[in-house]
């Protein structure tokens, strides 16, 4: 995925950096302060307590006026609604199989929201709490900037 970054983004001048959560939270600050940080379907891994670490460590890292942008899976509020947007999530997966040709797979994947809830390594966290906590650690302009279903795109600046 870096790599493939590297090469989309050409001689732009931008940063990477390459390490697990729990190394990232206890590195000391760069002294280089970032005018955005970006994270993509990672930091649901994470428990509430990671995400907190995270976060923080991203905000003390941001340059002031800096953006933070999460794009990741999040729980719905209520199991209905979790049950609503699993099947938004089975059907936009047998859309996309049928747009794309391959209608002999269509039911193929119709379980993947289950399995993916199941995961033990997946602790996606709600929607709601996250903002909260993005406002508690001192982030401003909280907010979610897009969600389908299950997924969210939100943060806030310094």
């Amino acid at each position: 995925m870096l790599e493939l970054a590297r090469g989309r983004l050409g001689g732009a001048e931008v940063s990477f950096v390459q390490q697990t959560f729990e190394e990232y939270v206890v590195t000391p600050p760069q002294e280089q302060r970032y005018d955005c940080v970006y994270s993509s379907n990672a930091i649901h891994h994470l428990d509430l307590d990671g995400k907190s670490q995270v976060y923080s460590k991203v905000l003390r890292e941001l340059d002031f006026g800096g953006l933070f942008v999460n794009i990741d899976v999040v729980l719905s509020a209520t199991r209905e609604s979790e049950r609503w947007q699993h099947n938004m999530w089975r059907d936009w997966i047998n859309q996309n199989l049928k747009r794309i040709g391959r209608t002999d797979q269509l039911g193929k994947y119709d379980d993947l929201p289950g399995v993916a809830r199941r995961r033990p390594e997946n602790k996606p966290g709600k929607l709601v709490d996250q903002l909260a906590l993005l406002e508690r650690i001192g982030f401003r302009d909280v907010d979610c900037f897009y969600k389908y279903g299950v997924f969210a795109m939100f943060g806030g600046t310094k």
